[in-house]
């Protein structure tokens, strides 16, 4: 008896080292765009917008788009300065990231981000919600390839995705 249970343990361990072993690495990216947002008369430069790395920010990697923090969560990494990361997933494949923002309760999400200010209000609970339920990005994982995300910010709100600019345009 002991050894079937010694048996079936060494076969469990050896199973989750195998599987281990077949995870893909994969490395990237992540940048923000920011676009043009108006004001002197833009060269062709600045209507392209300029990129800033996704720095320092913890983001969820997923099979089906939920904001449950283990459902479909394959991984989980940190960027670093320059908004590289590397990650273990399965294969090659489709997956989905999250901002860890919003595994946090409806509720609590609104609470964080709804922070209006002069020229700036509140999108409404519809679109909150909208917000809330939309994958950050989706991505193709393929061997031997880095993968490069980017993620648009919006004129004048930035990546808050439940404010909305309210106030004048530039000139």
């Amino acid at each position: 008896m002991k050894f079937l249970i010694i048996l079936s343990a060494l076969s469990l361990v050896s199973c989750g080292i195998f599987r281990s072993k077949n995870k893909l690495a994969v490395s990237g990216k992540i940048e923000i765009h920011h676009p043009y947002c108006g004001g002197a008369k833009p060269t062709q430069e600045m209507l392209k917008g300029t990129m800033e790395a996704y720095k320092n920010t913890s983001f969820l990697v997923k099979t089906q788009m939920n904001n449950h923090k283990k459902k479909g969560t394959i991984a989980r990494f940190q960027t670093d300065e320059t908004g590289a990361f590397s990650v273990h997933l399965p294969g090659p494949g489709t997956y989905f990231l999250i901002h860890e923002d919003k595994t946090l309760s409806f509720a609590d999400f609104v609470s964080k981000y709804k922070v209006e200010k002069q020229h700036q209000s509140y999108v409404g609970d519809e679109m909150a919600k909208k917000a809330y339920e939309q994958a950050d990005a989706q991505f193709e994982v393929q061997e031997g390839k880095d993968v490069q995300i980017v993620i648009r910010s919006r004129c004048f709100v930035g990546l808050n995705p439940l404010m909305k600019y309210t106030g004048p345009q530039p000139e």
